[in-house]
């Protein structure tokens, strides 16, 4: 969350929620200060006035917007296993946010809320079955929520439980909660049971986790001693960790591909961040398929791997075509 294209009332409404005193620090290459959530990108307005639903192609990098939503914008996209979107919005600085869902593609785009008694939803992960949600209802923790009837079962309590991943084959969620004032680890719920374990466990924060397609390994984001964020890989039961990412690289919110092979990230430069592809096994470095004139966030791979959905605020005027 936070620089995630959030709004900065909601990070506050939630950092009160927890009870989370934060410590004012420069944001440097995307580095957080350690008693803040972790951010995702750059010291930029979080503001989200005009954030809006975008999709690259990864073959050739042309981009689509695919919400054109007032208010406050949409953030936040997950790709339902059928091809649909789900993303959180909300239509003021003080308003409720709720998830809704759109079919991208030709053609005006019809946003379809999910109805359901609890509010203020954010994050929205699509289970495998593409018919329930796991999502973040604000400081009250993780919610699996039925699209079609809006039916909600709470799955964690956690104030500080955020950024749910469903595994493949839809019986656990993965999250990441704030265990002290500065770190942040990795866990995994039963979303029949509610039987939580944890996945890592130690001075280092690790946010943003997310399954591979098969379900055998991890992948994370790890702030570094050098305050920079990697990308790390480790089986789903917490063994042999691998770091995927440069050391002098900082990135975020990966992503995997379909076929398990890539993952997409957020890669962070300066007062710059961009999606990008690289090999899930780390063998080279990210690629980036998205430029400068956006700051992006949250990237999610379509289920047939031709298109990462993210959202985005515009930074700059694109240049003229030719």
């Amino acid at each position: 969350m936070s620089a995630r294209l959030l709004s900065g009332k909601r990070r506050k409404a939630i950092a009160a929620a927890a009870m989370i005193v934060a410590v004012s620090t420069a944001l440097i290459l995307g580095v957080a200060d350690s008693a803040s959530p972790p951010e995702s990108g750059p010291a930029v307005d979080t503001h989200v006035d005009h954030s809006y639903i975008y999709t690259v192609d990864v073959s050739n990098g042309d981009l689509t917007q695919e919400t054109n939503h007032q208010g406050e914008g949409a953030l936040e996209p997950s790709y339902s296993p059928d091809g649909e979107l789900a993303f959180s919005t909300m239509d003021c600085d003080e308003c409720s946010s709720s998830i809704v869902q759109v079919d991208p593609g030709p053609g005006a785009p019809v946003e379809v809320p999910i109805e359901t008694n609890v509010e203020h939803l954010f994050q929205p992960s699509w289970a495998p079955d593409g018919k329930r949600v796991a999502t973040v209802a604000l400081a009250r923790g993780i919610f699996s929520v039925d699209s079609q009837s809006g039916v909600s079962q709470q799955l964690t309590s956690g104030p500080s439980d955020e950024a749910p991943d469903w595994s493949p084959v839809g019986d656990l969620v993965l999250f990441h909660r704030q265990v002290t004032g500065s770190n942040y680890d990795i866990f995994a719920v039963n979303a029949a049971t509610g039987r939580e374990r944890r996945l890592t466990n130690d001075k280092k924060q690790q946010t943003n986790p997310a399954w591979s397609p098969d379900g055998k390994r991890l992948a994370f984001a790890e702030q570094r001693d050098n305050g920079l964020w990697a990308i790390v890989t480790m089986n789903s039961n917490g063994s042999q960790r691998k770091r995927v990412t440069a050391p002098t690289i900082s990135a975020q919110e990966p992503s995997w591909s379909p076929d398990g092979t890539e993952l997409a990230v957020i890669l962070q430069e300066l007062d710059e961040a961009a999606v990008a592809i690289m090999p899930a096994d780390g063998s080279a470095q990210p690629r980036r398929v998205t430029d400068d004139n956006i700051f992006p966030s949250k990237p999610s791979w379509s289920p047939d791997g031709d298109n990462i959905a993210f959202a985005a605020i515009v930074v700059s005027e694109p240049p003229p075509s030719n």
